[in-house]
């Protein structure tokens, strides 16, 4: 009990310690719109097309399913270091190792379909970039 108030301690501690930078973080108006507008970029107020947004949104989901593979990767990984022997535990850690790498093979494959079938019908090719 003791360790849980001393680590809620340190966090409320560095949550104060760190308070005063917020007041750095004023918006400036560097003139990066106008910048953007002149080059012939999107307008920043504009709303941007269902097929952008639908590429973004992929896009994302893409790297949310490659950040699962590197956190079951790392699981795995410590499973097997922590196994001390069990070929059980082992084994078990290969497999996870296994289906993740399987699950990251089809995650880039499907990231190359999508970037073909955005690039075919909506000629976005610069969208999942």
């Amino acid at each position: 009990m003791a360790t849980v108030r001393r680590r809620f301690i340190s966090l409320i501690a560095a949550g104060l310690a760190l308070l005063p930078a917020v007041g750095a973080q004023a918006v400036l108006d560097t003139g990066l719109t106008e910048t953007a507008n002149s080059s012939g970029l999107a307008q920043a107020t504009g709303k941007p097309d269902v097929i952008t947004i639908v590429a973004y949104f992929v896009n994302a989901l893409i790297g949310f399913l490659g950040i699962i593979f590197l956190l079951l990767t790392i699981y795995a990984g410590f499973l097997w270091m922590t196994a001390q022997g069990d070929p059980k535990k082992v084994e078990s850690a290969k497999a996870i190792i296994k289906n993740a790498i399987i699950g990251l093979i089809i995650v880039a494959g499907s990231y190359v379909i999508t970037n073909e079938v955005f690039n075919a019908f909506f000629k976005a090719n610069t969208v999942l970039k």
